[in-house]
């Protein structure tokens, strides 16, 4: 949701595809996205906690299970997303590189 003291209160389609705001509202919109989605790659996962191996009474390790792998979060958007990321580099040549 987008909040603009600057938009008409009366919105059509002539309007929405004529108006310069429009145009500068969705612009700044892609930049931040991209800008988000930037940092969500970027961002590290939290390493794993090192546990000691637990020995039994006659010395032998005792193995745990072992622990389901960690996924790094633009992996789970990307996969929930990445058609749409794809459709719109289609359709926005100028970000296309970003």
């Amino acid at each position: 949701v987008v909040d603009s003291d600057d938009l008409p209160l009366n919105v059509n389609r002539e309007t929405l595809q004529e108006s310069k705001i429009i145009k500068i509202i969705k612009k700044k919109l892609v930049r931040k996205a991209i800008e988000l989605i930037r940092n969500l790659s970027k961002k590290e996962l939290p390493e794993d906690e090192s546990e000691e191996a637990e020995v039994d009474a006659d010395g032998n390790v005792i193995v745990k299970e072992e622990k389901p792998k960690k996924v790094h979060p633009y992996i789970t958007w990307y996969k929930k997303f990445g058609l749409s990321l794809k459709m719109g580099c289609i359709d926005d040549p100028a970000n296309k590189d970003k």
